[in-house]
């Protein structure tokens, strides 16, 4: 099987944010080798209609950008811990129903042992 990972700069920002120095370093050592994606205008555009629609709270803004980054870059998932913003069965359901409203493809959003 071939496939590539990928994480946005969200993700490293947040890495960098974490407290405990040897969690910090041992994320930033197995996310080192993944690909990077940007974070642009549309991908803000998107996360702001996704709270906009209740999809997500103001609040959450920031784990409602982790998905237009992902299908902006035509990745076929997000896989996240995030079970209370993102990985829920609610919150996927109304994720993909804005992405076909917006004209963009749906997108899983999964845990990792589901992976």
């Amino acid at each position: 099987m071939e496939y590539e990972v990928a994480i946005s700069e969200l993700t490293k920002t947040e890495i960098e944010a974490t407290g405990d120095r040897a969690l910090r370093e041992e994320m930033a050592r197995l996310v080192q080798p993944f690909a990077v994606r940007a974070i642009d205008d549309e991908a803000r555009r998107w996360a702001q209609q996704y709270v906009r629609r209740g999809v997500f709270s103001p609040g959450t803004f920031e784990d409602a950008l982790h998905v237009p980054v992902a299908v902006v870059s035509r990745q076929d998932m997000v896989v996240s811990w995030n079970f209370r913003h993102l990985v829920n069965r609610r919150r996927r359901a109304l994720i993909n129903e804005v992405n076909i409203l917006m004209g963009y493809p749906t997108i899983e959003i999964l845990a990792p042992p589901e992976v």
